[in-house]
């Protein structure tokens, strides 16, 4: 029966790991060895890897990676982390990093098991986009609202900046589902939903799926004035589209009710409340005739 010394087995699970082995002097901060899936990770070859020192591989991560090394050494453990590496072509990794402390011949070496899970943070990304995401729209759901909404108030409160908000209604939507059928009125929802997303032109404005025909605006850093020219902006873009709606008694096309709330966020105030204020007078606007924003100061 074929057996193998202790060093030939290191060796040959060495040479044949899935996972990256780096070998790193703790005194110099450099690669002494490293096993050839590190050199496939990372696309560099065993001389160039040799020659470089671990800052080059982790240049964003250096202060993490140098964290934990120290806490290896000062604990005599291994630790487990998750870091980003650069590979020769620039490309960016997401790996997860094993690592443990080996004494030899009175020197110590840090040993670092390297595997790639970019694929797996991808994942994850999109799951997450996925869960944050309405499914017919593509815009943001409830949920992805109310992430935000508690970031940006406490922004806003934290900074005394004007914060707005605008619930939207499609006007007539029940006859325009009832006379064109509902893949119709999904289509519907996707226009006015892109036309919405369309009419948002800074980064932080946002906009979600409110629920059946309501839709949901978030507008930071923006006082009533401003948010009263993004509603006109929005309701002018829907007029282009011109979606046939022929039981509507206001427009031969799909029109949408507005109700604005603006705030300088304070601490006898919540986003409830102006949440609150927009539903309001989005009633008030559907009531007076529809086809109309209305401010909640106007009351």
């Amino acid at each position: 029966m074929l057996s193998l010394s202790e060093n030939e087995l290191s060796q040959k699970i060495f040479e044949f790991s899935n996972d990256g082995i780096f070998v790193l002097s703790l005194d110099e901060n450099s690669i002494i060895e490293v096993n050839p899936a590190a050199t496939k990770m990372l696309g560099f070859s065993r001389e160039e890897l040799l020659a470089m020192s671990i800052s080059d591989i982790h240049p964003r991560e250096m202060n993490l990676l140098q964290e934990f090394a120290n806490r290896v050494l000062v604990k005599g453990a291994g630790w487990t982390n998750e870091l980003t590496c650069q590979t020769k072509s620039k490309k960016l990794l997401f790996v997860e990093i094993s690592a443990s402390i080996i004494t030899m011949e009175n020197q110590k070496y840090l040993i670092s098991m390297v595997r790639d899970i970019s694929g797996r943070k991808q994942m994850e990304a999109q799951l997450r986009m996925f869960s944050f995401t309405d499914g017919l729209t593509g815009v943001a759901n409830r949920r992805k609202l109310d992430e935000y909404i508690d970031i940006e108030w406490r922004r806003a409160m934290r900074n005394q900046l004007p914060i707005s908000i605008i619930m939207i209604d499609i006007d007539y939507f029940k006859l325009y589902n009832d006379t064109y059928g509902h893949l119709q009125g999904d289509s519907c929802l996707k226009t006015v939903a892109n036309v919405i997303q369309k009419s948002l032109i800074r980064p932080g404005d946002f906009c979600a799926r409110y629920g059946g025909e309501e839709f949901f605006v978030l507008l930071p850093d923006t006082d009533e004035k401003g948010a009263l020219h993004i509603a006109h902006r929005i309701d002018k873009n829907l007029a282009k589209e011109k979606i046939e709606h022929c039981m509507s008694d206001i427009s031969a096309s799909v029109t949408i009710s507005m109700g604005l709330a603006s705030i300088v966020p304070n601490s006898k105030v919540t986003s409830s409340q102006l949440i609150l204020e927009a539903d309001q007078v989005l009633y008030k606007a559907k009531k007076e005739g529809r086809n109309r924003a209305i401010c909640f100061s106007e009351n």
